[in-house]
């Protein structure tokens, strides 16, 4: 049964993404609206869903792969030590 893993995982993400961007905030982090929308539309993107399905697989994968390297990296500078 994958639910309680996934109530797991969007927990974890959840205080994950608090304390992201609570550093993006106290650092002044200017793309900082747009970076908390796309921590947002994951979170409810996997909550929402009564079912896991392939597009909601296939969305969080993607999500997982790329905000990553693509959209996490970029800021590391603005809020660093």
């Amino acid at each position: 049964m994958i639910g309680p893993q996934l109530d797991d995982l969007i927990g974890y993400l959840v205080m994950h993404f608090k304390t992201e961007e609570d550093l993006m905030q106290a650092r002044g982090y200017a793309d900082y609206p747009a970076h908390k929308a796309l921590h947002d539309r994951l979170v409810e993107t996997c909550a929402g869903e009564a079912q896991i399905t392939q597009d909601t697989t296939r969305f969080v994968r993607d999500w997982l792969l790329n905000h990553i390297p693509k959209i996490d990296m970029p800021y590391g500078p603005h809020i660093g030590p």
